[in-house]
């Protein structure tokens, strides 16, 4: 295995207690056995040891001169600013290529790997990880490293009961309570179908409140389903895949913004901390209702901003293929924009962390834009996305603002005058505009 040689930064800040103590209010599958080792590489073939460093620069790749961050950022926000992004269900083999292209956490183990050799590896790398506790939950007493517990993956789906012993739901609570005897301050993380959150009127063992089952046969007393979930774990995410996943629909393929409806959705039904895990490869699933190829760099970078945008508190990646199986099957072009994404997350994180669309700033945008605003003691920093797969010339209203916006990373200046701003946006562009508070 060769993981890449790309300078890349630590995402966030280092970890700690704080790790375990923070949230937002604070701030305000299939069988993988038999698969043969990853090597990362992206488009220009490099390959060698991974470089990395805390509170590094993404100014490579954003044309930047590699300074800090002209400002001072919050330091109380969620996880004391650090921002999770990793990859579900990766080997221990290929944890350090992930390392390399800016990955810090991991999330879940394959089926039928040693967890203490795993974990071992994990530790070696210095990376973050929410995973099942490896033995006794009491092992991982006094980790900071373990970020949360990971429940059974999708328990709201109905075909996933047999391999819980009957009854997911039932397995998330009782093992929820388990450990939270074992460790009361451990956070629990779980993941839920995004497609099934989508689908108001489900037939497959999961609504929420407000959602009724189509037919009475279904599940009549599933609108508490997704409560139940969601009261088990401190922690909530989703998985859906609008290029390469099954959809309940055609009409919503390659539609990017489906992931942030979801998200928004599961907002509606619980106000805890979100998580997100987004599609980076083509998965090959190969039946119906499913895509036939893996998002572009453009569609992978919007997603991942989109999901900001929409409340997430760290990305997560969905990188295997299927038929055959394959651990990581992303596309050399791809692997080329997370390490761009990274970089700039990475530097931003602690204000990405930070209490999301504060008051004393209003910014409003027009579809198919999109907008997040965050705040420091002397500037605004609006975050813009086109979620289009067309350009777009934009009018971006700021109130709370008193001058022109610094467009970060791109060394240029767009006039504030009016009340508003005006630039333009290529297919899926995000502009971060930093502006001086009035």
């Amino acid at each position: 295995m060769r993981p890449r040689s790309v300078p890349v930064v630590l995402l966030g800040l280092s970890l700690c207690a704080a790790c375990r103590d923070s949230s937002p209010d604070a701030a305000a599958e299939g069988d993988t056995t038999g698969a043969s080792p990853t090597s990362l590489t992206a488009a220009d073939g490099e390959s060698g040891a991974a470089d990395t460093m805390s509170g590094g620069s993404a100014a490579d790749s954003q044309g930047d001169d590699g300074d800090p961050p002209p400002d001072d950022f919050p330091t109380d926000g969620f996880l004391g600013g650090f921002f999770p992004i990793g990859v579900f269900g990766q080997p221990a083999y290929a944890l350090e290529s992930w390392v390399g292209v800016g990955c810090n956490t991991m999330l879940g183990t394959p089926q039928d790997e040693d967890l203490a050799a795993w974990d071992e590896e994990a530790q070696r790398l210095g990376l973050a990880m929410i995973r099942e506790p490896v033995g006794a939950p009491s092992e991982d007493a006094g980790r900071t490293d373990v970020l949360a517990w990971l429940l059974p993956d999708e328990p709201d789906v109905e075909a996933n009961n047999g391999a819980c012993g009957g009854n997911c739901v039932s397995l998330v609570e009782s093992l929820a309570e388990q450990w939270r005897a074992a460790d009361p301050e451990r956070k629990i993380f779980v993941n839920v179908a995004g497609p099934n959150v989508l689908l108001a009127s489900a037939c497959d063992y999961c609504n929420g409140p407000g959602d009724e089952p189509p037919v009475p046969e279904c599940h009549p007393e599933n609108d508490q389903c997704y409560p139940r979930i969601f009261d088990a774990a401190d922690w909530l995410s989703h998985d859906l895949y609008p290029v390469t996943g099954w959809l309940p629909s055609e009409d919503l393929r390659d539609d990017i913004t489906i992931v942030g409806e979801a998200l928004d959705r599961i907002r509606g039904w619980s106000d805890k901390p979100l998580f997100v895990i987004l599609e980076i490869s083509d998965q090959r699933l190969g039946f119906e209702g499913t895509g036939g190829r893996g998002p572009t760099p453009d569609e992978y970078r919007a997603q991942v901003w989109h999901a900001i945008i929409h409340g997430a508190r760290g990305i997560f990646y969905f990188p295997q293929a299927f038929n055959p199986f394959e651990f990581e099957n992303v596309e050399p072009d791809v692997l080329d924009e997370l390490i761009v994404q990274h970089g700039l997350i990475g530097e931003l994180a602690p204000l990405l962390q930070s209490s999301a669309d504060p008051d004393g700033i209003a910014v409003d945008v027009d579809a198919p834009l999109e907008v997040t605003w965050r705040q420091t003691e002397a500037n605004a920093w609006v975050f813009v996305l086109n979620t289009s797969d067309a350009p777009s010339t934009a009018t971006i209203r700021v109130d709370g603002v008193d001058g022109d916006a610094s467009v970060y990373g791109e060394e240029r200046t767009v006039s504030w005058a009016g009340g508003a701003i005006t630039d333009e946006f290529a297919p899926y562009a995000l502009h971060v505009y930093v502006m001086p508070r009035a």
